[in-house]
């Protein structure tokens, strides 16, 4: 179990061509998440996510802290998330969690996400 954190935790540490100012919001659509959430109780876990940047139109795997704790149908695939990432000491931060998930030969940059708004509705000009 120690390996399987441990090497979920280094995957985390490589540096990323983005970064984000931790001060900055950025509207994301959520991709990709577990079906399955297990409660933060005596262990603190954390998930991640598959996101999409709306802006770069880049993908990005974010790392949430207890996802359970955020309302019912909080996270649903396809609805747009207004967050503030960190790409610094994810490791440091991350030192009292497990990370419960991984992705295989995941690619995209990984940022830990310090706050995320309520999930918003962006309306297309279509003129």
């Amino acid at each position: 179990m120690t390996f399987i954190i441990s090497l979920a935790l280094l995957s985390c540490s490589h540096n990323s061509e983005t970064t984000f100012k931790d001060k900055e919001y950025i509207d994301i659509i959520l991709t990709y998440r577990d079906s399955v959430f297990v409660g933060c109780g005596n262990l603190a876990l954390a998930y991640r996510f598959k996101f999409r940047d709306v802006n770069k139109g880049s993908n990005l795997t974010c790392i949430i802290r207890c996802p359970d704790t955020y309302a019912e149908r909080f996270f649903e695939q396809g609805k747009t998330y207004s967050i503030k990432l960190s790409n610094v000491n994810i490791q440091d931060s991350l030192k009292d969690y497990s990370i419960a998930n991984t992705f295989v030969d995941d690619k995209d940059p990984v940022y830990l996400v310090t706050k995320i708004k309520n999930a918003v509705t962006l309306i297309k000009n279509t003129e």
